[in-house]
């Protein structure tokens, strides 16, 4: 198939259109700038609001994966252009893609749509976002449906949880993980602002892949909506613990899953303290749907980042 992936260059976006074209699809990039790097089959470069670079973009394509965003840590401080790009940016790509003739238009949302909700949420959950984020996601989630429903272009919303992994050039991102994993390579416990007890459901991005992996794959009916995610919740605590003890900063009693903290990770000097719901993503749609299983293990994948660097050290 021939693939348009918008968004090609950020961060899923790397990962997601190689990975596509590998598989043998015909994959097209779109973005700012190019990646030649990535080795796609063709680029097309424009913003996500030009419309008339879209509508060129998506000529010839049979499925469009719109993974353009503005990322959640913008979002505060720019809501005009988290709705500029996120919402207005999502419709214009829909209407490029019912113009060209597109088959089928995947959207990689979030599970920030669910807002403060707590506890295992399902597709059919609620949607309050509590960000100008989550709410043009929620919006651009909508004229997904709306397209599906009054124009007949067959949509698929991905909500995605908390993504973790390296970034393709190899480097840390710079996410929780990423900060904590830091911290200890430098010899310091990490900071956690917040409540150590938030909790957030990590998923790996080979995860997050293989569920674009198996949705182009599968038959689907029009308008589905689909968590991914780990399926599991892991607290903030339990993460900087598990970076303590890959970095050899702590002791791990063999009876518990917590270790005993050595170096205790440091409080956040702009802390409120306050605990955030903890909400995980219940997958039983998409392994009914896909055969979807989450294969990454993030304790697991600490220690695979952590102990090779520190025994270079």
């Amino acid at each position: 198939m021939r693939v348009l992936v918008t968004g090609a260059g950020g961060y899923l976006g790397s990962w997601l259109a190689p990975r596509l074209q590998e598989l043998g699809h015909d994959v097209v990039g779109y973005s700012r700038s190019t990646h030649p790097e990535l080795g796609l089959a063709g680029w097309h470069t424009g913003d996500i609001g030009d419309a008339d670079a879209l509508v060129a973009a998506t000529r010839g394509c049979e499925v469009v994966v719109h993974l353009a965003v503005q990322p959640q840590y913008r979002s505060e401080l720019d809501p005009v252009s988290d709705l500029e790009t996120n919402t207005l940016g999502t419709l214009q790509t829909l209407r490029a893609a019912k113009a060209a003739g597109v088959r089928r238009f995947l959207l990689a949302s979030t599970s920030a749509v669910y807002g403060a909700a707590a506890g295992c949420l399902s597709e059919e959950s609620p949607l309050a976002p509590v960000t100008p984020y989550g709410v043009s996601k929620g919006a651009a989630e909508a004229y997904c449906g709306l397209f599906s429903r009054a124009l007949g272009l067959h949509t698929t919303i991905l909500r995605i949880f908390q993504v973790y992994g390296h970034r393709r050039d190899g480097h840390l991102r710079t996410t929780v993980e990423g900060h904590f994993l830091r911290a200890v390579l430098d010899g310091h416990p990490p900071t956690i602002y917040g409540s150590p007890a938030n909790a957030f459901d990590f998923v790996h991005v080979d995860d997050v892949l293989q569920a674009f992996e198996l949705t182009l794959a599968a038959e689907l009916p029009p308008g589905l909506t689909l968590n991914v995610g780990s399926g599991k919740l892991t607290s903030l605590g339990q993460l900087a613990g598990w970076c303590l003890e890959a970095a050899g900063m702590v002791t791990a009693p063999a009876s518990t899953e917590a270790p005993l903290l050595a170096a205790a990770p440091a409080a956040g000097a702009a802390s409120s303290g306050e605990a955030r719901p903890p909400q995980y993503a219940d997958l039983v749609r998409i392994h009914h749907a896909l055969g979807y299983v989450p294969t990454s293990d993030l304790r697991a994948w600490v220690f695979d980042v952590i102990r090779p660097l520190t025994t270079d050290h």
